[in-house]
């Protein structure tokens, strides 16, 4: 996920914590405890709108809304008072669900650490440390860091598939065939059951 839509996500979440049903809610904390310039929380909220996820005061469009907003203070405590719609509320229920599923987190860690290592190194000639892969924005799924245990078991799952090869499972690089998985497949999940 961009990180565009990873700040929506996250907002859409925020929310849910701080209301009360169809209760309208200023959202500039949420904004400047996550250190979001002014224009890109923004153009997020608009988009937040525009999908359908929020709802604003009298149904404002959000610049109109955001313009009571002092220039001298970006981030009021009230800010731009938004609500979740019903597709939003939809949206919050749904990915902590997905988040949850450990079916659907398997083969998403897989993606992620082959494409960070595709990233790292292209040519799979460098040992990449794991821990380097926690630490990086493709440990993230449904807005959440993958868990160790997920970690773990995907580093597991790529070695033994022969699409990484590691030392001590500490130490990662992509196989030969871990780069002809992303070139052709791209999925790791798609390429297994092709090879099947």
């Amino acid at each position: 996920m961009r990180q565009f839509e990873e700040i929506q996500a996250d907002l859409l979440e925020w929310m849910p914590r701080r209301m009360h049903e169809n209760a309208y809610i200023g959202i500039g904390h949420f904004f400047k405890e996550r250190r979001i310039p002014l224009q890109i929380g923004l153009s997020i909220l608009a988009q937040a709108v525009q999908d359908g996820f929020l709802a604003t005061i009298y149904n404002q469009p959000v610049r109109t809304t955001v313009e009571i907003m002092s220039v001298d203070n970006p981030y009021p405590q009230n800010g731009c008072p938004v609500r979740l719609t019903s597709k939003g509320i939809d949206y919050v229920a749904a990915r902590e669900q997905r988040r949850a599923d450990p079916v659907l987190r398997q083969p998403a860690v897989r993606n992620a650490m082959m494409w960070w290592l595709r990233e790292r190194d292209p040519e799979g000639a460098r040992w990449t440390r794991r821990h380097d892969f926690v630490a990086s924005a493709h440990n993230y799924f449904e807005g959440k860091p993958f868990t160790s245990s997920d970690v773990e078991q995907g580093v597991i799952d790529l070695e033994e598939g022969g699409s990484i090869r590691t030392m001590l499972r500490i130490l990662l690089k992509l196989s030969p065939e871990g780069q002809a998985l992303l070139e052709t497949a791209g999925d790791v999940s798609d390429y297994l059951k092709m090879r099947r």
